[in-house]
């Protein structure tokens, strides 16, 4: 699979784009302000209906603007397929071949994509949420029964938080939990999977093979106690917390802005190879950015490495990579 064509209108800086892209190595080159980081967006709304760096899209579309407009062509097993997303007036249109989306996971298992940013650092970024986020993502992409594990949690927890504020109900909230409790067991025995395998994998390279990724969580028991004693929520699919760690010890504080780079690649690379076994099929990287942080021989290593797979890269320069699709912004237009 990989992504043909893109065109904006209205997103953001960008009043109107149109971008033809190589099917394997692509470099958005731009200053800073000139939308390269928008077109990455551009590209994840057209499929998923929001970016990665905001939900709302609102806040996508270009100030003053009455509406906005993203088609992208992707080409799969030989066929072109034609996403279309539009909003106005605070309505969400969105196309597959002309033909409304009404399952979106259905969208999100058949073109995945992998994205990491500056606005969106994955498993090495400060937020604990977005690093859920972001790994709940990556097990979407290969077992949709998690997405609904994931929906069903978050229906029983909205029931819940009505009967908890407005009701003494405790037999009826208790039934509840029981039912939080088991998906939330399921959720993280899923999550812990993901993150048991990426661990084996990073063990391969130098630079992480004493590094590790691990899940805590809270006993639900305990949380669901307190939340009787203070009529609110606690216990939340966002409650287990990620930490990234040497030897036992959390290093997450002592790691610089180009060790947790190269961490961050090293993890998408991972999760990327762990994915396709699954979903056999391929993904494409979205590296917003990519060079900061990273010196002239890791760039080429980690340019080197995804070169099964449609990549698409962003930067204010390409200064090492040769041979590559280069897509010059001059500026916002």
């Amino acid at each position: 699979m990989f992504l043909d064509e893109l065109k904006i209108v209205n997103v953001r800086n960008i009043e109107h784009l149109s971008i033809k892209f190589d099917h394997k190595r692509n470099y958005i080159i731009g200053e800073n302000g000139s939308g390269k980081t928008t077109i990455l967006e551009s590209i994840v709304t057209s499929l998923y209906r929001k970016s990665f760096r905001t939900s709302k899209i609102e806040e996508l579309k270009s100030i003053n603007s009455p509406f906005l407009s993203i088609s992208s062509i992707f080409i799969k097993n030989g066929l072109n397929y034609t996403f279309t997303f539009n909003y106005s007036d605070k309505k969400k249109l969105h196309l597959i071949n002309n033909k409304k989306i009404d399952k979106l996971l259905n969208i999100i298992s058949h073109f995945p994509l992998i994205v990491h940013s500056p606005y969106y650092e994955g498993l090495t970024d400060k937020s604990n949420r977005n690093k859920l986020t972001f790994l709940d993502k990556i097990v979407i992409l290969a077992d949709k029964s998690y997405k609904e594990n994931l929906s069903k949690f978050n229906k029983l927890l909205k029931h819940k938080r009505k009967l908890i504020t407005e009701s003494n109900d405790t037999k009826l909230i208790n039934t509840i939990n029981d039912l939080l409790s088991e998906i939330y067991e399921l959720i993280y025995k899923k999550r812990k999977n993901f993150l048991e395998q990426l661990n084996m994998r990073l063990k391969d390279y130098e630079s992480t093979k004493k590094i590790s990724i691990e899940l805590k969580k809270n006993k639900t028991k305990d949380v669901f106690l307190n939340e009787l004693a203070l009529k609110k929520i606690l216990l939340t699919q966002y409650s287990q917390k990620i930490y990234i760690t040497s030897e036992n010890k959390n290093i997450e504080n002592l790691l610089s802005f180009g060790q947790k780079k190269e961490l961050s690649i090293f993890i998408i690379y991972s999760f990327l190879k762990i994915i396709e076994e699954i979903i056999k099929d391929g993904i494409i990287i979205l590296l917003d950015d990519f060079e900061a942080g990273l010196d002239e021989s890791k760039v080429k290593n980690f340019y080197e490495i995804f070169s099964d797979n449609q990549l698409i890269l962003t930067g204010v320069d390409n200064k090492y990579l040769s041979g590559i699709n280069t897509i010059c912004l001059k500026g916002v237009k």
